[in-house]
């Protein structure tokens, strides 16, 4: 690589230095993610008959649902629904996404969209419900953001291969394949051993 008249080996930094806008991507996530179709998992009673013996069970579908419904609303009660708003759930996966390749308010804006855009799919009015299922929120938005870094570093790559890019090929750094054989053989002939046919043997 050439930059400011010097030449450089070339290295995946390249790719990654590669400047492009997160905030202009589509911040749309896969049709699988569902915030309002939360996992609810499996309830399990155990409980001891009078003869001493232990007995397992599980519960009933409806049952089990009625569960987890109400185990998420106490949740979401205990949590401070009321603190939630759209900027501190932009915050908080802010923070608990890697992404120190993206300025802050890149990543901030693309995840204005994400929420936005699934608070319209799915009619959803307030932003806590979303903060309810943040972790899963999270997981998702990674990988799509994992997603559009991968498709930049590509089109980065494809972009060195045109004539104007700063991808040279120098023959001082150039490695002659013919030259390095013809050295490799010399050192494995000096090293070879030549047997010698004892006087006498059979």
């Amino acid at each position: 690589m050439q930059e400011q008249g010097n030449l450089f080996e070339f290295e995946d930094t390249f790719l990654l230095e590669h400047a492009w806008q997160l905030s202009e991507k589509d911040a749309s996530l896969p049709d699988s993610y569902n915030p309002l179709k939360r996992p609810t998992g499996q309830v399990g009673v155990v409980d001891i008959t009078s003869t001493g013996r232990v007995e397992t069970a599980l519960v009933s579908e409806a049952t089990e649902k009625d569960f987890i419904a109400t185990l998420h609303q106490q949740v979401l009660q205990l949590g401070g629904a009321s603190d939630w708003s759209l900027e501190t759930l932009v915050a908080w996966l802010d923070r608990n996404i890697e992404h120190r390749d993206i300025p802050a308010g890149e990543s901030a804006e693309f995840l204005r969209k994400v929420l936005r855009g699934l608070m319209a799919k799915f009619a959803i009015t307030d932003v806590s419900v979303l903060a309810l299922d943040r972790f899963r929120l999270r997981d998702e938005i990674e990988t799509r953001i994992e997603q559009h870094r991968k498709s930049e570093r590509q089109a980065a790559f494809q972009s060195l291969l045109f004539p104007d890019s700063p991808l040279v090929v120098s023959k001082d750094r150039a490695l002659n394949f013919q030259t390095h054989l013809t050295q490799s053989l010399r050192v494995q002939a000096r090293g070879s051993v030549r047997w010698r046919k004892r006087s006498g043997a059979h």
